[in-house]
């Protein structure tokens, strides 16, 4: 088969010629990148909102660990991952096969650093069970959508 065979089967089918089939060397299915990337975005304003709700709160207080959380909101408390995830979110629009190949590994690497700052950072867990009892579920948002956008991003 000639190289120019090859690259249409590769761009029509999405099939590397020569590879095993039932293999790919990235996700076939762009509709469950689609989905986690909505997930994802659904997450982090219902997080947001979450946070900015209990900022309101304990910028009343005279805690000043309680009000420096509450002035940096998400982006404090995630560090400097949330950002960069967004970026490579970004990179996947659309989800082209390309697309994935190229930017999904490194928004995989992100989304699980992120999941494991997220699933062991105090200021976290101090949110989530804030004396004021304002409901903020930051890991049972964050870590399946996370999760969903790991999975939906490593080839089979």
């Amino acid at each position: 088969m000639s190289d120019a065979q090859s690259a249409w089967v590769k761009r029509v089918l999405g099939v590397e010629v020569g590879q095993p089939l039932g293999t790919s060397a990235s996700p076939q299915d762009s509709s469950a990148v689609l989905k986690a990337r909505k997930n994802w975005y659904q997450a982090v304003v219902a997080v947001e909102k979450q946070l900015n709700a209990l900022a309101q709160v304990m910028v009343k207080t005279d805690d000043d660990g309680l009000e420096e959380v509450a002035d940096g909101g998400l982006n404090e408390i995630t560090d400097t991952y949330k950002v960069p995830v967004m970026d490579a979110l970004r990179g996947l629009d659309p989800p082209t096969p390309e697309a994935i190949a190229k930017n999904g590994p490194a928004l995989v690497a992100l989304a699980k650093t992120l999941r494991a700052q997220i699933e062991k950072d105090e200021r976290v867990l101090a949110c989530e069970d804030n004396p004021d009892s304002v409901p903020v579920a930051i890991r049972s948002a964050l870590v399946p959508a996370l999760t969903a956008l790991e999975e939906a991003l490593t080839p089979t």
